[in-house]
């Protein structure tokens, strides 16, 4: 006999079901006895041999129950096996003993309703149902406390006999012909894992390794890394992922609709409302279909490995939500919205409309070619509009944005972040921090916010504003407008004919090359024309004024700029004949 261990306390929502004790080892035996000879009890004469199909549903349930926890499962002659399958006549459905000391404990039983298990019918569902008893699980509907649970249907345990959450009668299976469990449920998987431990296998498990999910949206049958699994009774996708090891994909880019990926541990993800199961088909009600297709398995004791780590979308305006994880989420065509959640995460919008969200973790985010919204959330993002009128915030962090081509509209937020406008007319705003931003082509409006920025406006007739802090704003090569705002300031106009205004502080003004107008506004501020014909106006404070190069014109406007006051002006670069003086 194979030795049994009693099953400790667990506050989980399946410890309300789970047997009194378990098998011990994690290396068990099954088999398919030839007749009902090696039984000792019962009506041995009623016994017979499993069918195929029968024997290879039980290989694909076990194969699968040994890829998720660390369960050995071992076939071998069908008398000496713990786990042991037989028909019995006279029988429709099955049953089966939990693990026990005695002669029957892991046997089970299969009756004429069980003759054609294909996955997703309830012929199926019989063997993953009493394969759970074998190893422990008893029924979650005759638990109260659970039956009163959100967590009562197939959507997260096919050990009980509820169809969907709610169902009040649990001895009526309500479910369509093609519209059960294809593999245990989340709740299932988390329950064997406690009484066995979890397979994090680098090899030898279907999943180990890096792997690709894919599923076929006309027939419902899933791959892994290109290979199928077999067709499903019907067009239905409806399970619970488990994969211990890798990195691992859903790729759903076959998909035309709107798809809605959620890789959070325990989460649904919804790739077609068609190929929901109907849980009920007494009633055309919506709310009897399945909760998702594909569930994420939960994470046992927050152990990321068993993460899915990827995902990437169809054709459709898809909803792709990552986790803990560093996620590669891809939207492919359509006006997606992808969200990173925690972890390092790159997100790529390609093509359609798109919005991208970051969320915490050093995020890089890509727009693709038409008009798309990125948000970096908190850390040190990298944000990249690509084509399109794009929209891009940075919020918390050191972050660093490109608009590339379009009009686009970016904000740094929080932290010192790094701008590019990229090419068309761009509005760049720094927000709190010392930021760096660069407009260089088109028409470009620049606004530092609060903090040490510095501005360039680049090709284009630019417009700068340092605001708050020190800045040093440099406009380009065509007619720039610069001001400096708040704070001790730098603004070199470049080339074109600039105007610029230092506002507030003790501001460092150059024209460049070109024909500038310079204001120094309030503070003692130095004021450099260079080549061109500029006018310089010192404005309040004791300023400096050179015209340099050209024919210049220094402006008066008001008594204490003149030479008699208190704080007046000095023009250290006066050419008679060639410069002027305004008394305007």
């Amino acid at each position: 006999m194979t030795a049994i261990a009693s099953t400790p306390f667990t506050a989980e929502p399946f410890g309300t079901w789970l047997s009194d004790v378990h098998w011990a080892p994690r290396q068990l035996t099954f088999g398919f006895p030839a007749d009902g000879g090696v039984y000792t009890y019962g009506q041995p004469a009623e016994y017979s041999a499993l069918g195929p199909g029968q024997k290879q549903a039980v290989r694909r349930a076990l194969d699968e129950i040994a890829g998720f926890t660390g369960l050995t499962l071992t076939e071998s002659a069908g008398a000496q096996a713990t786990l042991r399958f037989a028909r019995e006549a006279g029988l429709t459905g099955a049953y089966a003993f939990e693990p026990a000391g005695i002669a029957e404990g892991g046997d089970s039983f299969y009756g004429a309703g069980t003759y054609r298990p294909v996955i997703g019918n309830e012929a199926n569902l019989y063997f993953l149902h009493e394969i759970g008893h074998t190893l422990g699980l008893r029924h979650g509907h005759e638990s109260p406390l659970f039956a009163a649970s959100r967590y009562d249907g197939q959507d997260y345990t096919l050990m009980t006999y509820s169809d969907y959450v709610g169902d009040q009668n649990t001895y009526s299976y309500d479910s369509g012909a093609i519209d059960w469990a294809q593999s245990y449920m989340q709740l299932d998987i988390a329950a064997l894992q406690f009484l066995y431990g979890a397979n994090y296998a680098a090899s030898g498990a279907a999943w180990s390794g890096d792997t690709v999910y894919g599923f076929d949206p006309d027939t419902g049958e899933m791959f892994l890394n290109g290979i199928g699994s077999g067709a499903p009774a019907g067009n239905r996708v409806f399970r619970t992922i488990w994969d211990g090891h890798g990195t691992d994909t859903y790729d759903l880019r076959n998909y035309a609709s709107d798809l809605r990926i959620d890789l959070a541990p325990g989460a649904w993800s919804v790739f077609s409302v068609a190929q929901l199961a109907d849980l009920n088909r007494h009633s055309p009600d919506p709310r009897f279909l399945a909760s998702g297709n594909v569930a994420t398995a939960r994470l046992v004791d927050g152990d990321p490995r068993a993460l899915i780590e990827n995902a990437r979308g169809g054709s459709g305006d898809d909803v792709i939500k990552g986790n803990q994880g560093d996620n590669l989420l891809t939207g492919d065509r359509g006006a997606d919205r992808l969200f990173g959640r925690d972890g390092n995460d790159v997100l790529c919008g390609n093509r359609g409309d798109d919005v991208l969200g970051g969320g915490a973790g050093a995020d890089r985010l890509h727009g693709g070619p038409q008009d798309d919204t990125l948000r970096g959330g908190a850390g040190n993002d990298r944000l990249s509009g690509g084509d399109g009128a794009d929209v891009l915030l940075g919020q918390a962090g050191r972050d660093t944005l490109f608009g590339g081509d379009g009009n686009d509209r970016l904000e740094g937020g929080d932290g010192d972040d790094t701008l590019t406008g990229g090419a068309g007319a761009d509005l760049v705003t720094g927000g709190d921090g010392d930021d760096l931003a660069e407009g260089e082509g088109g028409n470009d409006r620049l606004e530092g916010g609060i903090g040490d920025d510095t501005l360039s406006g680049g090709d284009g007739r630019d417009r700068l504003f340092g605001a708050e802090g020190a800045d040093r704003l440099a406009g380009g090569r065509h007619g720039d407008f610069l001001a400096g705002g708040a704070g001790g300031d730098r603004l070199d106009g470049g080339n074109g004919a600039d105007r610029l205004f230092g506002q507030y502080g003790a501001d460092d003004i150059r024209g460049g090359y070109g024909h500038d107008w310079l204001d120094g506004g309030r503070g003692a501020d130095a004021l450099r024309g260079g080549p061109g014909d500029d006018t310089l106006r010192g404005g309040g404070g004791t300023d400096q004024l050179f015209g340099l190069a050209g024919a210049d014109v220094f402006l008066f406007t008001r008594p204490g700029d003149s030479p008699t006051s208190a704080a007046p002006d000095v023009i250290r670069d006066f050419t008679p004949g060639e410069d002027r003086i305004d008394l305007a």
